[in-house]
This record gives structure tokens, C-alpha cells and sequence, in this order.
């Protein structure tokens, strides 16, 4: 089980320093004032910040448009209060707030503000609102969908010198992480890993209560185990299908026997405590943890029996802060602007969990405790040593049996980032339902998450332009089960097996004997999805193979078009929301209140004619215009990710599906026309994949984009992409949005990478030896 080093002296000295940072300053108290004439002095002092800077702001950008002449969005700023803190017109200060601090407002036609003027005036909305507890714009920037309000041409001018750091913290181990430590014990429990979209592990996301629930209920099935009660875990397939059984292995020898103790003594309680301590934390409980721990295995027994005081003192250490926070204040040497440098233990604990969900390794303790962890230089070496760690040929394959569960690589976060900066792992949250495809829709949606990974992992390998290649590739990988010499081994497995007692060796004895080398599965609508025949492909064991139709990397994979669809249609809007936010720093505010965002149920209707419906002749347009004209190219592929060039319709105006449908409604549409009846006419559209790309900065790569193929190259080649890519791994990495101060981390970051061929390699080592990873210092208003 991992262990830690957050115990009794190191928190103490953590909330030491943290004291120490956060203690006041001594200086004489201002002279007191009479509390009428002090509330008239802000009055006034506000009004005259209103007449003589936000007033002349908007009557020079915005009441054109948001006056008495011309409302629009029923939105006025010409009679706006001055006084934000009196709370009159709160809401539509907040609105003003995000579209000046967004840059939204004006309209990029308009005449523009300077940045100085943006900033001054957004900043002084921002505090007024802060005195009544609303805007809430800092407590949002902290969000990790909130990063890209930083303004990306200021975080990369050079403009910003620093000096970087991040804050001091308890970070809250992630679900992996957390998984990892208990089912080390041989446990085999874990906690629910998190779906869906974007970063989960950020130092500002707190335990809300569906995480405490989680971790309690984990907690209890680790606990009995680890006492000798049988546990079982069933884990159950998506949308009610395939479960397996996970059962627990041994419990601890020790504490089981204990619990099968009817009238344990004194000294055998005292004796527990420690025993269970050791096996948690891999150290002896100091004098006050022991009595701590005692106290409340002695609550637990007064109240329900000692069986029962037992399984609670030992979930109240699984809960404990020193086993499931990180430790990260700095406790280190401190610099004369006040930053603190990463104490050795910190940093190894830093450096561990940065690259594996493990933690660190034994040689990454032993520098730390050798005295030779306490540089930059010491950082870069323990990091390209982690980073140099050659994978286990059996953690790069998938069983025979296709259970995608038992695929995990050592170095899990690597993958872990383009997973969750990508998206794709979420199609397994889009439902779909299987009488929508004749073509034989896989059992489950992780089939083309796998494959994904295994294009992430082979480009994690190349280590060469590593994001223009996930950007641009035509070759995928598809049921790939690893290299022919670890295919043979598992073949020479399956030989050895006993056919009776081995349902895979029997049933594929066969095809072992002849030496087929390719896995015995082959599912057709897997196949099919990637526009391959499913009576040719035979599964080639040198993957990745080319696509036989038109695709441009992972935003052109099955897996990251299910995952971002509806459950029944495409989803331009969100396809263009990610490629917006994700690869031109762009952002797009949220859905207005009172917006009604139905489409038309026209089933004749493309989603492009739906929407010129609803949101061209209105106010809608001025977000979806950074939208939909990028999610318009995605329009080649359907949202099960397979490409199309038609839109075929039945006689009652529904889309359908798949090639093999398409088929089977000709053949009756054959039957009826033979029979002079014309109730199964079938109709059909061409796909239209035009869009627009702007924003690149690059006149050459701006502009009309023919598909989304075109639309990836283009992106493939551009420095905002390469750019925000970095802001998003910086994000991952540091667990926090950055700020103007990481300018010159970010900028040392896309040099390393760009200088480097893109080596994903080089950008790692960059960020875990910058300021930001190393220093920590407390943020001051």
C-alpha cells in the first residue's frame, strides 16, 4: 500500500508556516471616523469612479446597441446604478462584468477598447461586486473550465516576467490514486473512476459529498476485508449489460485474528491500533496518533462491540488527511520575494504522483531522504528517470478476452491527460440505442476507447510532434491486441491450457494449433464503424493501419465523435465548444438565463437547417458563431462516428442509421415501386461539411474550411493549438488554471516542445522544473 509522509510533525509544520504566511502585519490602526460620514466618502468616491470611467465606457461602446433606441437582448447600460454595492442593479453589473472581462463586448466589428481600459474597469466591477459576495469572478477563474479567461496573447508576449509559484495546499488525491493505495493491500476494491469531460484532479475541487460517499463506502469494503469478512465486488457493464465478479484475496493475518477475538484485552486493543496503523500509514503512530486512534476504536466498541470499533478506527484512517491529501506548502528554503521552494519529501511526493498514480518509488524516497532531491537539477533527473521507465509488455495488451479492465500502464497519468483532454473516455456516457444501427453496434463503447488509447500510447512512444500527429493522422488502430511476439505468448498460454477447464483454449484450440496469429474476436459493427469491410479485415498485426476513408485523427475517432454527440444526433454545438476551447483558447459564455434553446423536431431537417432556424435572425448567433461553423465539418461523420456523404430519409422522414438499413429500406422501396405503391419512397441530401475557421491568428489558416479533415490539418500547423494544448497540460500538471505570472513557465514550456520536434517528454520535463511546480507562496488580495 502506498504510504505517506503526511503525518502529526509534518502537518504541524505545514500549519506553521501556513500561520506564518497568512499573520498580519503590524502597523498603527487608521484614525476612527464617524460611520455616516465614512458611508458618504464611499458613496461619493464610487459615484465619481462611475461618471468618470464606467460611465463614458459604455456610452462609447455600448449603449449604441443597449440604450433606450436599440435594446438588444433586452439589455440596457445607458440607466444602470452607479452604486454597485447597494445591490440594485446587481444582475446586470454581473452581465457586464463577463462580457468586458471576456472581451465579448463590443462586437469585434465595433470600436474596440483598449486592454488597459477592459482591465480597469473589469477589475473595479469585480471589487464592488466582492463586497456584497457576488460576481464571484475569482472563486470562478479557479474552475478548471474557466482557464482560457487569461488572456492567451498576454501569456505569451513576454509581457508577464513573474515570478511564478503556486499556492500553498492540501490536494486531494485523485480516484486513481486513492483506488491504487487501497487495492494495493490486495483489497481489490477501488473507487468509481470519474467519466465525462474535462480535468478531474485540481488542488481547488473540493470533496463534495458524492466523493465522501464514495470514499466511505470504499473504505467500508476495504475495512472488512482487511478484518476477514468476505467482500464482493460486482461490477456491472453499461446500460445493464456484461457484469464480472471481483472477489477480495486474503485479509491481514493479524488484524482478522483480532476480530475473531470475542473479549480482547487492554493491552491487545492498544496492540491493534498499532498494527493497523503500520499496515495504513507503512509507520508506527506517534504517542498522540496512538491515542487518537485508541479513543475512537474505544468509542466504537462502547457503542456497538469491538468487531464494530474496529472497522471505524480503521475507516477513520483511510479518511484521515494524511491518507488522502497531498501535502504542498512549502517547506522548503524560502527566497527574498517570499516563495518557498518544495521541501525534498514534498517534491518527491509531487514528482511521484505528477507521473504515476502510485506515487513514488522507492529510489524517489531515497533521494529525498539522501539530501539529493533539493534542486532544480535533482528534479529534471528524478523526472526523466520516471518518464525512462519502459512499460510491461503485458500493461500494453488487451486479453484475448477483449477485458478492456486489464489494461493499465505504469505511467497511467500520461494517458490519463489525453484522455481527459480529449474527451473521448465520455462515449461511454452517451447512450445509444441498438435499433438505431442493423450494422451490429460493439457491446460496449470502451471497444473504441481502447482503440483511442492505443493511438495515444503509440504517440506517446513516437514522442514526435506529438499533438500535430493526434491532430492529423490517418492511422488507427482497431481491436489491436499488441505486437506479434506478445500475441505469441499469449498463444503459447493458451496452449499450455487445459482445453476442459479453459473455455477460450477450447473453443480456439483450432485456430492456436494452425498458429493463426489475431485475435479469435472480431465484432461487425467495431469494424464497420472505421469503414472497413468486415469480410476482408482480418485484424493486420502491424497497426496502426491506414483509414479507408476520410479521417484526420483523434476529433475524426469513433470514440471522441460518440462521446461528443447526442444520444440520438450529432452535436455540433458541443464538437465546435471543444475545438474552440481546447485548440483556439477561446471562450464562450454560458447559455444565457431564460433562452430557449429547442431546436426544431423536423425530422427532414439537417442539424445545419435547424439551425438556421432557431439561432441565425436572433441574438443566439453571437455564441454559436464561435460554434457551429466548426462544428459543421464533423457533419462527415454521424454520432456513432461513422462517415457518410448522404442523408437518407424513410417515408416518414427519419434519418436513417447505417449502410445495412439503408439496404433493407431500398429493398422494400423496390418491392412497393414494382407494385405501383409509394409509401416507402426514400429520399436523400448531401452532407454539407463546409465551415469556418478563425481565430488562428494565421491569415493562411484562417477562413472556409471544406471538412473537418481540412479543418485538423489546418489546425495541426497552427501555434494557438500547439499553444493551448500546453495551457491545458500546464492545467493538468499543476492542478490549477494559470495565471499571467506562468507566463514565463508556459513560454519555457512551448519553447521546450517546439525546439525539442514536439516531444512530449521535453514539455513534461519543462513544467515539473519550473517555478510553478517547485515554489509555493500565499496569494494576497
Amino acid at each position: 500500500m502506498t504510504r505517506f509522509f503526511l503525518a502529526g510533525s509534518m502537518i504541524l509544520a505545514g500549519v506553521v508556516v501556513l500561520s506564518a504566511l497568512l499573520r498580519p502585519t503590524s502597523s498603527p490602526a487608521p484614525p476612527l471616523r464617524d460611520a455616516a460620514d465614512v458611508r458618504l466618502v464611499k458613496q461619493e468616491t464610487d459615484q465619481t469612479h462611475f461618471k468618470q470611467q464606467a460611465q463614458p465606457f459604455f456610452e462609447k461602446y455600448c449603449v449604441s446597441c443597449h440604450g433606450p433606441d436599440k435594446a438588444k437582448a433586452k439589455y440596457r447600460l445607458d440607466n444602470i446604478a452607479g452604486d454597485i454595492a447597494a445591490g440594485d442593479d446587481t444582475v446586470r453589473w454581473e452581465k457586464a462584468l463577463e462580457m468586458i472581462s471576456l472581451g465579448d463586448m463590443p462586437p469585434e466589428k465595433a470600436a474596440q477598447p483598449t486592454d488597459e481600459d477592459r482591465e480597469a474597469l473589469s477589475g473595479w466591477i469585480a471589487a464592488e461586486l466582492k463586497k456584497i459576495g457576488r460576481g464571484k469572478l475569482d472563486e470562478m477563474l479557479l474552475h478548471p473550465s474557466q482557464g482560457n479567461r487569461v488572456d492567451h496573447d498576454a501569456l505569451f508576449s513576454g509581457k508577464h516576467k513573474g515570478p511564478a509559484s503556486s499556492p500553498p495546499r492540501l490536494w486531494r488525491l485523485n480516484p486513481h490514486a486513492y483506488a491504487e493505495m487501497l487495492s494495493n493491500d490486495g483489497s481489490g476494491a477501488m473507487l468509481e473512476k470519474l467519466s465525462g469531460h474535462g480535468f478531474k484532479d485540481y488542488a481547488s475541487l473540493r470533496a463534495d459529498e458524492a466523493f465522501v460517499n464514495a470514499m466511505l463506502a470504499t473504505t467500508d469494503m476495504v475495512a472488512s476485508h482487511m478484518l476477514g469478512e468476505k467482500v464482493t465486488l460486482v461490477r456491472t457493464g453499461a446500460h445493464g449489460g456484461h457484469s464480472s465478479k471481483l472477489e477480495t484475496r486474503r485479509p491481514n493475518q493479524k488484524l482478522a485474528q483480532f476480530y475473531e477475538d470475542d473479549s480482547p484485552t487492554d493491552d491487545h486493543r492498544k496492540q491493534f491500533v498499532v498494527d493497523a496503523f503500520q499496515m495504513v500509514f507503512d509507520h508506527e503512530p506517534s504517542e498522540e496518533e496512538h491515542a487518537r486512534y485508541l479513543a475512537l476504536f474505544n468509542t466504537g466498541v462502547e457503542a456497538a462491540g469491538h468487531r464494530i470499533g474496529a472497522k471505524t478506527m480503521l475507516r477513520g484512517m483511510m479518511m484521515s488527511p494524511e491518507f488522502i491529501f497531498r501535502m504542498e506548502m512549502g517547506l522548503g528554503e524560502e527566497l527574498p520575494d517570499g516563495r518557498r521552494m518544495l521541501s525534498p519529501m514534498e517534491l518527491a511526493y509531487a514528482i511521484g504522483f505528477a507521473i504515476l498514480d502510485t506515487g513514488p518509488d522507492a529510489e524517489l524516497l531515497k533521494a529525498a531522504q539522501k539530501g539529493r532531491l533539493a534542486t532544480r537539477q535533482d528534479v529534471e533527473r528524478e523526472t526523466r528517470r520516471l518518464l525512462a521507465i519502459e512499460e510491461d509488455p503485458r500493461n500494453r495488451i488487451y486479453s484475448m478476452a477483449h477485458k478492456w479492465w486489464t489494461f493499465k500502464p505504469k505511467k497511467a497519468r500520461l494517458l490519463r491527460f489525453f484522455q481527459e483532454y480529449f474527451g473521448y473516455t465520455a462515449a461511454v456516457d452517451v447512450f445509444k440505442d441498438n435499433t438505431r444501427t442493423f450494422e451490429g453496434w460493439p457491446r460496449h463503447p470502451k471497444f473504441y476507447v481502447r482503440d483511442a488509447d492505443q493511438l495515444v500510447l503509440y504517440a506517446i512512444k513516437q514522442d514526435k510532434q506529438v499533438l500535430e500527429f493526434l491532430l492529423t493522422t490517418d492511422r488507427f488502430f482497431a481491436g489491436y491486441s499488441g505486437p506479434a511476439e506478445q500475441y505469441h505468448e499469449q498463444l503459447a498460454r493458451y496452449r499450455a491450457a487445459d482445453p476442459e477447464k479453459d473455455r477460450f483454449a477450447k473453443k480456439y484450440q483450432g485456430q492456436i494449433a494452425k498458429g493463426i496469429e489475431r485475435p479469435p474476436f472480431k465484432n461487425i459493427g467495431h469494424i464497420s464503424s472505421y469503414g472497413l469491410d468486415p469480410s476482408e479485415w482480418s485484424y493486420e498485426p502491424v497497426q496502426p493501419f491506414k483509414q479507408p476513408v476520410p479521417r484526420a485523427g483523434i476529433l475524426t475517432h469513433p470514440a471522441w465523435l460518440i462521446a461528443h454527440s447526442g444520444n440520438f444526433d450529432n452535436d455540433i454545438v458541443r464538437r465546435g465548444l471543444w475545438v474552440r476551447e481546447h485548440l483556439l483558447a477561446g471562450v464562450v459564455p454560458d447559455l444565457p438565463i431564460g433562452v430557449d434553446a429547442q431546436l426544431s423536431t423536423n425530422p427532414t431537417l439537417t442539424l445545419r437547417e435547424k439551425f438556421k432556424l432557431k439561432v441565425y435572425s436572433d441574438e443566439c448567433w453571437r455564441c454559436h458563431n464561435k460554434m457551429n461553423p466548426l462544428g459543421y465539418a464533423f457533419e462527415m461523420y454521424n454520432d456513432f462516428g461513422r462517415y457518410r456523404t448522404e442523408f437518407h430519409y424513410d417515408y416518414e422522414g427519419k434519418v436513417i442509421g447505417s449502410r445495412r438499413e439503408l439496404t433493407h429500406f431500398q429493398n422494400r422501396a423496390k418491392y412497393a415501386t414494382d407494385r405501383n405503391r409509394h409509401e416507402f419512397v426514400i429520399t436523400t441530401k448531401p452532407v454539407d461539411t463546409s465551415g469556418k475557421l478563425d481565430g488562428t491568428g494565421d491569415p493562411d489558416l484562417d477562413g472556409d474550411v471544406k471538412d473537418a479533415v481540412d479543418l485538423m490539418h489546418r489546425l495541426g500547423k497552427s501555434d494557438i493549438a500547439r499553444q493551448s494544448f500546453i495551457r491545458h497540460a500546464f492545467r493538468y500538471w499543476m492542478g490549477r488554471n494559470e495565471t499571467l505570472d506562468d507566463s514565463p513557465t508556459l513560454i519555457a514550456a512551448d519553447k521546450a516542445y517546439v525546439e525539442s520536434d514536439g516531444s512530449f517528454t521535453e514539455l513534461l520535463v519543462s513544467l515539473l522544473t519550473s517555478d510553478s511546480f517547485l515554489y509555493r507562496k500565499e496569494t494576497t488580495d
